[in-house]
């Protein structure tokens, strides 16, 4: 669980959800905290994935997830 710390995303709310702002988490808070509802994430993907873009969608809108690469500026 201590690498999943490691492993961040940029959050943008494309469609729906109001004015969110973007925000950077990582992927522990997105399977940790109440606000992510990871059970309907694709978590598997995140961590297992190779893809740096993630989009989700369900009645509410759509919300993108940037895999962050470390390193880089």
């Amino acid at each position: 669980m201590d690498q999943d710390k490691n492993i961040k995303f940029l959050v943008e709310w494309v469609s729906g959800y109001g004015d969110a702002s973007p925000k950077v988490v990582t992927l522990h808070d997105i399977k940790t905290k109440d606000e992510w509802n990871a059970d309907y994430l694709p978590i598997n993907d995140f961590e297992e994935s190779d893809r740096e873009i993630f989009i989700y969608t369900d009645p509410s809108g759509t919300v993108k997830f940037t895999r962050i690469i470390m390193g880089e500026a």
